[in-house]
């Protein structure tokens, strides 16, 4: 375990310095497209660092930013935690492109980490990052979908997903935030029984392959979902109903595509419980491991309404 050591804070009183920092890595996934899914996450992890220190001051959080495909920027596996985003475009656009080999050595590097290591690293993909994860590992089909998939939609809890971790505290059928083009269909059974994979969701009301595959479960360290688990109303509305993008998706989709989005996000209980509870349980539990590990005080349970829309300011 990391040493204690004292120190003058900026008020000049002598003070303890954390025992230990817990350094998390953001990769940016959006090829330098504007995106308030990254703010979210910021605002999620910048909040849970609030409640981290309010908890333990023994305990403190680096946060950074990479972007990965627009300029190569691929974090190596010195940091505890890393969230990977959504973003634009095809997952099949960067094949064999320098950013997706990097991409894919780190889960690789952070795999075998794992694999040899007690202090593990904890990895959580969203939307393009979750394909890309498919891809990586051969898991499923990518395929481009008919009609894009765009607002507030019903998910489904596989029989795994009823008791994983990733999912506890929301109901079999939940909601979550989409907006893609891209889908992954089919999956190979074989595939993921070979690898020790899991299905957690799919969308809609099915629980078969006929569906989009939602969520899956790589290893106890690693996940990912399909949809935007960092998505709220006040997020989704002040991105949407912002003039150029309004008129980009009617223009693209129609009116009908353009109000059923916005009237999808209406009912904010609908996506609240998604909010609060996905990404901050997985922040929680990689938390608690790696505390575990270094034999420091663990977190409880969160208030899940500790953690604040858009609307709500962060605490001081």
């Amino acid at each position: 375990m990391q040493s204690f050591h004292r120190s003058l804070n900026e008020e000049q009183v002598l003070d303890w310095a954390p025992a230990m920092i817990v350094r998390v890595a953001i990769l940016d996934m959006n090829n330098g497209a504007r995106n308030i899914g990254i703010r979210n996450i910021r605002r999620i992890v910048d909040h849970f660092h609030h409640m981290v220190r309010s908890h333990n001051r023994q305990v403190d959080v680096q946060v950074d930013q990479f972007h990965v495909r627009d300029r190569n920027e691929i974090p190596d596996t010195s940091y505890h935690i890393y969230i990977s985003s959504g973003g634009p475009g095809s997952p099949l656009d960067d094949d064999g492109k320098p950013c997706e080999q990097e991409y894919f050595s780190l889960i690789d590097n952070l795999l075998d980490h794992n694999t040899s290591r007690e202090d593990k690293k904890f990895f959580f993909g969203i939307c393009h990052s979750f394909q890309m994860m498919v891809k990586k590992f051969d898991i499923g089909d990518i395929t481009q979908r008919e009609v894009r998939k765009m607002g507030v939609v019903p998910l489904v809890k596989t029989t795994a997903g009823q008791t994983d971790d990733m999912l506890l505290g929301l109901a079999d059928r939940f909601y979550g935030f989409d907006n893609r083009d891209w889908q992954v269909v089919n999956p190979d059974e074989k595939r993921l029984e070979q690898h020790g994979f899991q299905i957690l969701s799919f969308e809609g009301d099915a629980r078969n392959s006929t569906a989009a595959v939602t969520g899956i479960r790589f290893t106890p360290e690693i996940e990912a979902v399909q949809f935007h688990p960092e998505a709220e109303k006040n997020g989704i509305l002040m991105r949407f109903t912002d003039p150029h993008e309004k008129n980009r998706i009617i223009n693209q989709f129609g009116q009908k595509k353009y109000d059923e989005l916005i009237q999808s996000v209406q009912n904010p209980n609908k996506l609240l419980k998604t909010y609060r509870i996905i990404l901050p349980n997985f922040l929680r539990r990689s938390f608690n491991r790696l505390l575990g590990y270094y034999e420091l005080p663990l977190l409880g349970p969160l208030p899940l309404e500790g953690f604040p829309t858009l609307e709500a300011p962060l605490p001081n």
